[in-house]
């Protein structure tokens, strides 16, 4: 599916818990490859962000949402950060933790 902008959306599996998507950022380097350091304060700069912004977290009934492939995501519970292209927090991997 195609947005009017040309954005693409996905359905993902995201969780049920604390999930917010964050407009108009952007990483400059992948989560992933940050030492669990930077990825504290990488976490703690983008709650600033959220409560700074007044960013309310999504509801999600089944633990899928559909999102732009470029947007922003931040679970809570797991403790990541990335986009909808390259988001892997999977559903065995959500129910386990």
């Amino acid at each position: 599916m195609k947005l009017n902008n040309g954005l693409a959306k996905s359905r993902i599996y995201i969780g049920r818990g604390e999930v917010y998507l964050i407009e108009g950022l952007e990483l400059d380097i992948e989560f992933d490859y940050l030492s669990l350091e930077d990825r504290t304060k990488a976490i703690l700069e983008l709650e600033d962000y959220i409560q700074s912004h007044d960013i309310q977290p999504v509801k999600i009934e089944d633990g899928y949402a559909e999102v732009e492939e470029d947007k922003l995501f931040y679970v809570v519970d797991a403790g990541v950060i990335g986009y909808a292209t390259g988001f892997e927090v999977g559903e065995s991997q959500s129910k386990n933790q």
